[in-house]
């Protein structure tokens, strides 16, 4: 015949032994795997129950899962975008080397000279083996042009925005010309 013993809990109620040897040895494993933490920080399966593990998750743990699937797939996506733009992107040196050629065009179409009015046909100012880069047809085309510095030269497009992308470069110049002025005809009054 089993003796069944009731201890009074620290309420009073009185507690049936069978439940009071279940919390010690819970309390027992809780302190082994405190221990164990401490001592090489290594984690130990704890062994559920058979009913525990087939339960269904909790509302808390189905959020985490949606967190770590949606983090997942951010994460994968912000990997690829950082390989996809490593790919793209212009490196600081290249960078580097367009912006001192850009400021070597600059200089040299601001610090182009003011030629005086030249007929369109004649071919005289050119020097050496240069070249005009528009048909001269018919060659008795009447008209005057001269040469005069820009008005401004701005840098325009990707490039100044840093969207501009590999493995062709583009970089766009915005040349103002300089507005023609018709000579003033100053009026006598008579």
């Amino acid at each position: 015949m089993k003796r069944e013993f009731k201890f009074s809990g620290e309420s009073g109620e009185t507690v049936p032994s069978k439940l009071l040897q279940k919390s010690d040895e819970d309390e027992a494993k809780r302190r082994k795997v405190e221990k164990a933490a401490g001592e090489e920080a290594a984690f130990h399966p704890i062994k559920l129950s058979r009913s525990d593990l087939y339960r269904p998750p909790t509302a808390e743990e189905l959020n985490q899962l949606k967190e770590a699937e949606s983090l997942f797939h951010c994460s994968l996506l912000k990997m690829q975008m950082e390989e996809l733009l490593k790919e793209v992107v212009l490196s600081e040196r290249k960078k580097r080397q367009i912006d001192a050629f850009i400021q070597t065009v600059t200089q040299l179409l601001q610090t182009v000279p003011q030629s005086s009015k030249v007929e369109v046909s004649d071919l005289s100012w050119l020097s050496g083996a240069a070249k005009v880069p528009f048909l001269l047809v018919p060659t008795t085309t009447k008209g005057k042009f001269h040469m005069s510095p820009p008005a401004s030269v701005d840098l325009i497009g990707s490039y100044p925005l840093g969207t501009c992308t590999k493995p062709r470069v583009v970089v766009d110049l915005a040349v103002t010309i300089p507005a023609v002025r018709p000579p003033l005809v100053v009026h006598s009054a008579s």
